[in-house]
C-alpha cells in the first residue's frame, strides 16, 4: 500500500490509518505527546482553504470521520486552546516568508 497512489488510491495509507489507529487520540484514551506533537502540523491544515486548495483536503469528516473527531478533541483541550495559531495569521506569515519579508507579529 503506497502513500500517494498505487493500488488502493491517494487516499488508502490515510484511510488505514484512520480506521486502525484513531480513537479520542492518537494512541487511544487521553491525549499523549504524540498528539501534542502532530497538533502543530495538522494545524497548518487549516490553512489550505484559505490559501485555494480546499479541494485538496475535501470534506475530510466523510473521507476520515475518526480523523475528523480527533481533530474535535483536539480542539477541546485548554493546551490547545491556548497555542492556538488562526488559520488565517498561519496564511499571513507563510505569505510574507514567501515574499521574502517575514512578518512575525500577528
Amino acid at each position: 500500500m503506497s502513500l500517494f497512489g498505487g493500488s488502493g488510491g491517494p487516499y488508502s495509507r490515510a484511510k488505514h490509518v484512520d480506521s486502525n489507529h484513531i480513537n479520542s487520540s492518537i494512541l487511544g484514551g487521553c491525549p499523549s505527546m504524540l498528539d501534542y506533537h502532530m497538533w502543530p502540523h495538522i494545524e497548518r491544515l487549516y490553512t489550505f482553504k484559505i490559501a485555494g486548495y480546499d479541494n485538496l483536503l475535501g470534506d475530510y469528516k466523510i473521507k476520515f470521520p475518526k480523523f475528523g473527531t480527533w481533530l474535535e478533541n483536539m480542539m477541546e483541550l485548554p493546551a490547545v486552546k491556548a497555542t492556538y495559531s488562526k488559520p488565517e495569521d498561519i496564511h499571513k506569515f507563510v505569505s510574507s516568508v514567501r515574499a521574502k519579508n517575514a512578518r512575525y507579529d500577528f
